[in-house]
C-alpha cells in the first residue's frame, strides 16, 4: 500500500516543459518500491543503482508466456515520477506539456545471441472520486508505445509518441476522454486528448521474449544508462599480426566495462606500440599516447580510437604488466595498409 507522509507544498514558479519535450522517469522513480511488478508471471528480482546516471534491473522471463511482464508505478503515482501537479485533481498526475514519453534501455546481460522486446505504456483517465467524470470505470484507457527489438549488448530508445499511440479499453471512453462517446475500436492508434494527457494513472515499461531465445534464463537490463561508447581499432599491417578483443561487442552500454586488448603478432614478426587517441581529441595526433606493453585494458566510458602497430622482426616483445586507460570505447575494425 502507498502512503506518503508529511510532503510540504511550497508555492514556486516553475518553469514548465516545451510542448517538444519528451518526458523520461527519473532514476530516482526507478529505484523507488512503488516502480513494481504489476502483471505477467515473469518476476522483477531486483534493482541496482550503479555509478553515475542510470538503474539496472534483474528480471526472470518466464518462457511459458512468452516472458512478458509490464513494470510500472500505478496509481496514485509517487512524486518522484517526476508527473506534475494537477490541481483539480489533488495529486501528481499530469503530463500536458510533453509530446512523449522516451526511456533508454540497454540489455546488459542475457543468453548468448538472445534479443528481447520492450515496450512503453500508460494509463488515462483515472477511476474513483477524482476521474472526470467521477467514479466511471470505463475512464481509464492502456496506451501502448511501438515495440523495439533489443539484442544482447544493444541500447535503443523506446518512445511513447502522446500524437499516435496504441489505445485499449477505449472503446467506452465517455466524454471528455480520448475518443469519448464515439466508440472507437480498441487496438488502433490515436492522439491522447489533453484531459487524458492531465490524468496519468499508470506508467512505465513492458518486458517480452516474444521468440524464446532468453528461455527462462535470468537477465540484466539498464535503464536510463548513458549513450553507448564505440571503439574504432585500426591495424598497420594487418598481414603481420592480429588483435584479441575481450569482449567483442559492437556497442558497450555500460561505461564501467573494461576491455582488453591483446596484440599477437605472426611467426617472424613482432609487436612495437599502440597508439592511444584522446577521446575529445580522436583525430589530433598531438593528443595521441603510446604504449608498448603486449596486451592494454581500457575502461569503456567514452569513444575511443586505438591503433595496432606491427613491424618486421624476430618474435614478439615481451609484456609488460597491462595499462589500464581511463576512458573508453568498443569494437568497430578497420584494418589499414600502409603502402611500402
Amino acid at each position: 500500500m502507498k502512503s506518503w507522509l508529511n510532503i510540504a507544498l511550497v508555492s514556486a514558479v516553475v518553469a514548465l516543459p516545451c510542448l517538444a519535450d519528451p518526458f523520461v522517469l527519473p532514476d530516482a522513480e526507478l529505484l523507488t518500491d512503488d516502480f513494481e511488478h504489476l502483471w505477467g508471471t515473469s518476476t522483477l528480482d531486483g534493482k541496482g543503482d550503479p555509478t553515475g546516471p542510470g538503474v539496472n534491473f534483474s528480471i526472470t522471463l518466464d518462457p511459458c508466456d512468452p516472458g512478458k511482464m509490464g513494470i510500472g508505478d500505478p496509481w496514485p503515482t509517487n512524486p518522484a515520477a517526476g508527473l506534475l501537479w494537477d490541481d483539480g485533481l489533488g495529486h501528481y498526475t499530469s503530463l500536458h506539456p510533453y509530446d512523449s514519453y522516451h526511456m533508454t534501455v540497454s540489455y546488459l546481460a542475457g543468453p548468448a545471441g538472445s534479443e528481447i522486446h520492450m515496450a512503453l505504456f500508460l494509463n488515462t483517465g483515472l477511476t474513483g472520486p477524482s476521474g472526470d467524470p467521477s467514479n466511471d470505470p470505463n475512464n481509464d484507457t492502456f496506451w501502448g508505445g511501438t515495440w523495439v527489438e533489443v539484442q544482447l549488448g544493444e541500447t535503443k530508445t523506446l518512445i511513447l509518441d502522446f500524437d499516435a499511440a496504441e489505445a485499449w479499453n477505449i472503446s467506452d471512453n465517455p466524454p471528455p476522454h480520448t475518443g469519448g462517446g464515439q466508440g472507437w475500436p480498441d487496438g488502433g492508434t490515436y492522439a491522447i486528448n489533453d484531459r487524458d494527457r492531465h490524468e496519468i494513472s499508470n506508467i512505465g515499461i513492458q518486458v517480452a521474449d516474444f521468440d524464446g531465445d532468453v528461455g527462462g534464463a535470468q537477465i540484466q537490463l539498464g535503464l536510463n544508462l548513458p549513450k553507448p561508447t564505440t571503439l574504432t581499432l585500426q591495424i598497420v599491417h594487418p598481414e603481420w599480426g592480429s588483435v584479441q578483443v575481450e569482449p567483442n561487442l559492437p556497442q558497450y552500454p555500460d561505461p564501467n566495462t573494461i576491455v582488453t586488448l591483446t596484440a599477437e603478432p605472426n611467426q617472424g614478426k613482432r609487436f612495437k606500440r599502440w597508439k592511444l587517441y584522446d577521446p575529445n581529441h580522436p583525430a589530433d595526433a598531438n593528443y595521441m599516447v603510446s604504449d608498448s606493453n603486449d596486451s592494454i585494458t581500457i575502461v569503456m566510458d567514452a569513444d575511443r580510437r586505438v591503433t595496432a602497430v606491427f613491424k618486421c622482426g624476430g618474435g614478439g616483445l615481451e609484456g609488460g604488466l597491462p595499462l589500464l586507460v581511463v576512458f573508453g570505447a568498443v569494437g568497430l575494425f578497420a584494418l589499414i595498409r600502409r603502402r611500402k
